[in-house]
């Protein structure tokens, strides 16, 4: 799955409509994820199709017109040195060199604009629902202990699972897996996947404290 030069041309037309509103402006400051937020508020962004969620270090857009993408930057307030979304296009890229694409949602390099750097990913079903199901799939599978995992335990308890380990359980790829472990890829909680079409897909993959570090 490509982007479309429509989507990709409608989603600058979103980036360049915030940059002219004043976008780069809170990169100066230190912002992070609620002053984004409040700005898209404030700037009336919201009543005019865009929703929008964040993680620790990555904003995500969500726009009517673009039913299939979303639109990926660093948050305000993260160092540009260590910019997760650029490590996760850089394994995406490194997934598709590899053959192993088909389990990471689409992501693509969009446009630079006054020093943020955006990118596409392809929007896949994510929702509580899909978590539940993912962990109810995972704590089925695990049997070689005999010991129950519960939800916590199965996702963030690293000691206890690793990443490699839960790709490896999900998916039976020992080439996926040592790919995760070999790019870093960390903190695949239940919420860093999605269904894409018939089939499990993660949608964070930059590895957290993982960025690369730029001069």
């Amino acid at each position: 799955m490509k982007a479309t030069s429509w989507e990709r041309d409608t989603a600058i037309n979103i980036i360049e409509s915030m940059i002219r509103t004043g976008l780069s402006a809170l990169y100066a400051e230190d912002s992070r994820a609620r002053g984004l937020w409040d700005w898209l508020d404030d700037n009336k962004f919201f009543e005019n199709g865009i929703s929008y969620e964040s993680g620790a270090t990555k904003a995500v857009l969500f726009h009517s017109d673009l039913d299939s993408w979303v639109i990926k930057f660093r948050l305000p307030g993260e160092d540009p040195r260590q910019d997760y979304c650029a490590r996760e296009y850089e394994n995406y890229v490194a997934a598709e060199e590899a053959g192993l694409d088909y389990y990471f949602a689409t992501t693509e390099y969009l446009c630079e604009r006054e020093g943020i750097v955006f990118y596409l990913q392809e929007q896949v079903i994510c929702d509580e629902e899909v978590d539940s199901e993912l962990c109810d799939k995972l704590q089925c599978q695990y049997d070689e202990s005999g010991t129950p995992y519960d939800m916590d335990s199965l996702w963030y308890d690293v000691e206890e699972m690793t990443a490699r380990d839960r790709v490896l359980l999900l998916y039976g790829n020992m080439e996926l897996a040592d790919f995760i472990s070999d790019r870093r890829i960390n903190d695949l909680h239940c919420g860093n996947f999605g269904i894409d079409g018939d089939h499990y897909v993660i949608i964070d993959f930059s590895g957290f404290g993982s960025g690369v570090w730029r001069d």
